[in-house]
């Protein structure tokens, strides 16, 4: 959850686990482009880039092999001489690799970390197994005619990425970015995180809209306490909604503020405030999550309102 962007509802605390694979994404793809690198230079020498085999070892290293999987999915290649890209597994025809186009000819291979240099020069059907199926047979007439059309150079082969510059610079923070997002987006982070409210304040509405406060409801939860009965109205379980919007003194604390008489929908569904509904209506109006006005009264107002309303409660 804390890992998360803000955006999906998370505190975006980095993920060093990620962050550290971005940043050997990005020396993998300096391996590929060596020009302005002395390190990939030296590297490229005795390291075979199909397979990332070499005389260097280490735990680096071996990230480095682990990642060129996830390398070649987010690169694609225009073939020069063909010395540096694999046949199977990299994109190279077209969009998709030979190995997702082509999978029963794959199963046949006798060696999968062909490069295109060698079944180019010497042919596909030097890497086949002596008898292949009728599936495969289909397959292999087709890559024939695809391979056909290619015609190497004397120019290393050119990797692309959607990730990089227009100077062929790996940017790992959206590699990050793509790498972490979810797909689900949060309600609460024009209402939190983007308001004018101390930091403070700011984190203890997301502890509120993520049911996270810790309420009697929730320390009864985690057999901290006996029972989860409101102390301050003895009435009702002190849930997060219970605390914040419907105990007498929380009804007291919203209506000091101007907001006697609205609904109080359930901060964990919602994610909206009380006040936002009157918010919209009139932006002079002191709201808690959205907390944009201009004027320097609204986090004295809030600040003290809430640090009452937390005293009253402890």
């Amino acid at each position: 959850m804390a890992q998360q962007p803000k955006q999906e509802r998370g505190l975006g605390v980095r993920d060093l686990a990620t962050h550290n694979a971005c940043l050997l994404l990005k020396l993998l793809h300096r391996l590929h482009h060596p020009e302005d690198s002395a390190w990939a230079i030296w590297a490229r020498r005795s390291t075979d880039m199909i397979s990332m085999k070499g005389p260097a070892d280490g735990n680096h290293w071996e990230g480095l092999q682990a990642l060129l999987p996830a390398y070649r999915c987010i690169t694609s290649v225009q073939v020069g001489d063909g010395a540096s890209t694999s046949s199977w597994w990299d994109s190279w025809l077209g969009a998709f690799t030979l190995a997702v186009q082509f999978p029963c000819l794959l199963s046949h291979s006798t060696n999968k970390d062909v490069s295109v240099q060698q079944i180019i020069q010497l042919g596909i059907s030097y890497n086949l197994t002596a008898r292949l199926s009728s599936q495969a047979t289909l397959e292999l007439t087709e890559v024939q005619q695809l391979l056909a059309s290619i015609t190497l150079t004397q120019q290393p082969d050119r990797r692309t990425c959607k990730f990089a510059d227009t100077t062929s610079k790996l940017n790992t923070g959206a590699i990050y970015r793509a790498s972490t997002y979810s797909g689900v987006s949060s309600r609460i982070y024009n209402y939190v995180w983007t308001s004018r409210a101390p930091t403070r304040v700011r984190f203890f509405g997301w502890l509120l809209m993520r049911g996270r406060l810790q309420c009697r409801a929730n320390l009864y939860y985690k057999h901290v306490l006996d029972d989860d009965i409101c102390e301050l109205c003895r009435q009702q379980p002190e849930t997060s909604d219970h605390l914040i919007l419907h105990c007498t003194v929380a009804k007291e604390f919203w209506n000091h503020l101007g907001f006697q008489g609205l609904p109080l929908p359930s901060v964990n569904s919602s994610g909206i405030c009380p006040g936002h509904q009157r918010y919209l209506q009139n932006t002079s109006t002191p709201c808690y999550c959205c907390a944009a006005g201009t004027s320097g009264t609204l986090d004295t107002m809030l600040s003290s309102a809430i640090n009452n309303l937390l005293c009253v409660a402890s």
